[in-house]
């Protein structure tokens, strides 16, 4: 009987972990940031946001929340591996999900139009 109950125990401790963060339903996705940053409105005022998309024919977007973990270089694009995770129970002035990174793909330089380049 002790065996049975240990193993149901870990039946559910694994099922508990099966997402990460408890946080709800995950998926990873591929997307490129620019090589710069954009201005963005917010509610609370203009900031820096990155510029993102999922396909070269995808046009830029901004990304007002940005990406947990990613430091973003001036002067590089990148294609990153994200994990999206929705966020059960946001704060009213948050978001309802957030992207984290997994890994950089790939980094590439990118002339700035002043180089001449």
């Amino acid at each position: 009987m002790r065996a049975l109950l240990a193993r149901l125990a870990l039946v559910v401790a694994i099922a508990g972990c099966s997402s990460p963060t408890g946080l709800g339903p995950e998926r990873v996705l591929t997307v490129q940031v620019a090589s710069m940053k954009s201005m963005c409105q917010q509610w609370w005022g203009a900031s820096e946001c990155l510029l993102v998309r999922l396909d070269d024919a995808d046009p830029w977007r901004p990304l007002l929340d940005g990406i947990v973990g990613f430091t973003h270089e001036p002067g590089y694009e990148y294609t990153l591996r994200v994990q999206e995770v929705r966020i059960e129970d946001p704060p009213a002035d948050g978001f309802a999900r957030e992207l984290r990174l997994m890994r950089i793909v790939k980094r590439t330089a990118v002339p700035s139009p002043a180089s001449g380049m």
